[in-house]
């Protein structure tokens, strides 16, 4: 089993009230879905939430990660990070 495809997908939920918060207000909910496939058909979700660690953005973020990282993993076996 080696990793096929790997897509990120930016999405965006807008609050109905806006969340206030120390540093302002967030009124929508960010994060990156991802979707991993592999050449035996097994499909799996993960979600990635961009932090301040990160890039903070999950609109930069899904580029990187179907980029660079999609890259760097296609043709590896995913369980071999267990």
């Amino acid at each position: 089993m080696l990793i096929k495809e790997i897509k990120a997908v930016h999405v965006k939920v807008p609050l109905e009230t806006p969340y206030v918060y120390g540093r302002g207000a967030m009124t929508a909910f960010e994060t990156v879905i991802v979707r991993i496939t592999t050449d035996d058909g097994i499909v799996g979700y993960g979600e990635c939430a961009p932090s301040s660690l990160s890039t903070g953005d999950a609109g930069a973020l899904a580029p990187i990660i179907n980029g660079p990282v999609a890259q760097t993993l296609l043709g590896y076996d995913p369980s071999m990070w267990r």
